[in-house]
C-alpha cells in the first residue's frame, strides 16, 4: 500500500482512541454558555455587538455577520431546531452557531461582493510548542441554501486574526475538510478533524472557508432565490485535545530479554502504522491492524538506538486519514 499526503482532515469518523477522557481545550466549544439568549440573526448594523457575541468565548473576526442558535431562544428565527435557515438539532448540547461559506456572488454569473462569514474562539490556555492536537468540529448544511462548499477549516493562531469586510480570510488553514467531497449533509453533522503540531503559544481558532470566490467550488443544491446564491452552515461541538501523550511506553527495548521487546500500538483492523526515522524516511510499516512492532527495519536489520516517529493511519472509503502521530526512543 502506497502511503500519500492527505494532510491532516478527516470526515465522518469517530476518532477511536482514548481523547474523549481528556479535557476539551476549546473554550465553549458546544457553544453553551451564553450571556444572554439570541433574540435575532446578526446584522450589520449591530456591529460589532452581533448576537454571535452572546456566546461566551466567541466573536465574528470580520464584517461577516455570523449567528448564534440555541433552544432558549424565544424569537424563532434563531430557535432549535427550526430557525430562519432551516431546520437542524445540535450536535451536542442546546445551541449551535451559524455562517455563510460563501454567498458566492463575487465571481460567475453573480457579480458583485463576495460574502464569506467566521466564528472565532480560544483555548483554554496557549498550545504548548512540540505537542499534538486533535482538533475536531462538526458543520451541517442548511436548508435554505442554494449551494454547498467543499472545503471549511479552522485556522490556529497566536493572536486573533481580523478583517474590516466581509472578504474571505487571507490565511490558510492547518485544518480543512477534503477539497473534492461537498458538504451537502444537511439532514446529519459532518465531522472535520486533523492533527495540529504547536509552535507554542497559539490562544485562537477561527473557523470558516478560507478560499475566494475563484477557488471555491460549489455544487446547486436547491432552486432557491438565484439573486442569493448563499452556502449556508450550521457549526457544533469544536474540541481540541492535546494527544501527544499516548499509551506507548516511550521507551523501547526490543534486546531479546523478553521485557518490551514490542512497541504496542492501539489500531483497528484497518488502521495502518508507519514508522520513521528523524530523517523522515520509512523504517517500517504495519498494515491491517498489525499492533506491534519488534523494532526491526523492513530489511530484517535491527534498528539502532535513537528517536523515532510513528503516524497511524486508517483507510476510510478510498481515502486515508491520519489519526495521530508520536514519537518514542529505542534503546538496546
Amino acid at each position: 500500500m502506497d502511503i500519500v499526503k492527505l494532510g491532516f482532515f478527516s470526515l465522518l469518523l469517530c476518532l477511536e482512541m482514548s481523547v474523549h477522557a481528556q479535557q476539551n481545550l476549546i473554550y465553549n466549544g458546544d457553544f453553551e454558555l451564553y450571556s444572554t439568549c439570541p433574540t435575532s440573526e446578526s446584522s450589520p448594523w449591530q456591529a460589532p455587538n452581533y448576537e454571535i457575541t452572546k456566546c461566551l468565548g466567541w466573536r465574528p473576526p470580520t464584517y461577516g455577520t455570523s449567528d448564534y442558535f440555541n433552544t432558549c431562544a424565544v424569537a424563532t428565527n434563531v430557535g432549535i431546531p427550526n430557525n430562519a435557515l432551516g431546520s437542524q438539532l445540535p450536535a451536542s448540547g442546546n445551541g449551535y452557531c451559524g455562517l455563510f461559506a460563501s454567498s458566492l456572488t463575487g465571481g460567475g454569473n453573480y457579480p458583485g461582493i463576495q460574502w464569506s462569514e467566521y466564528i472565532q474562539g480560544r483555548f483554554l490556555s496557549p498550545l504548548i510548542s512540540g505537542h499534538v492536537y486533535h482538533i475536531s468540529f462538526y458543520v451541517s448544511l442548511a436548508e435554505q441554501s442554494q449551494y454547498a462548499v467543499t472545503q471549511i477549516g479552522a485556522y490556529v493562531s497566536s493572536n486573533p486574526i481580523s478583517g474590516s469586510t466581509s472578504q474571505p480570510l487571507n490565511n490558510i488553514p492547518q485544518i480543512e475538510s477534503p477539497e473534492n467531497i461537498f458538504l451537502t449533509d444537511s439532514i446529519g453533522w459532518r465531522l472535520i478533524e486533523g492533527d495540529y503540531m504547536a509552535q507554542g503559544g497559539e490562544q485562537y481558532i477561527t473557523i470558516g472557508n478560507f478560499h475566494d470566490s475563484a477557488t471555491t467550488d460549489t455544487l446547486q443544491v436547491h432552486l432557491w432565490d438565484p439573486s442569493f446564491p448563499n452556502a449556508y452552515y450550521y457549526v457544533d461541538a469544536v474540541t481540541a485535545f492535546d494527544v501527544t501523550a499516548s499509551s506507548l511506553n516511550n521507551i523501547f527495548t526490543p534486546n531479546g530479554d523478553g521485557i518490551n521487546d514490542e512497541l504496542q500500538f492501539v489500531v483497528n483492523w484497518n488502521d495502518h502504522v508507519i514508522i520513521y526515522d528523524r530523517w523522515g524516511l520509512i523504517v517500517k510499516q504495519l498494515d491491517d491492524g498489525q499492533d506491534a512492532w519488534n523494532g526491526r527495519a523492513s530489511s530484517g536489520n535491527q534498528c539502532a538506538d535513537g528517536t523515532y516517529y510513528y503516524v497511524i493511519y486508517r483507510r476510510h472509503d478510498d481515502m486515508l486519514i491520519v489519526l495521530t502521530k508520536g514519537f518514542f526512543q529505542l534503546l538496546q
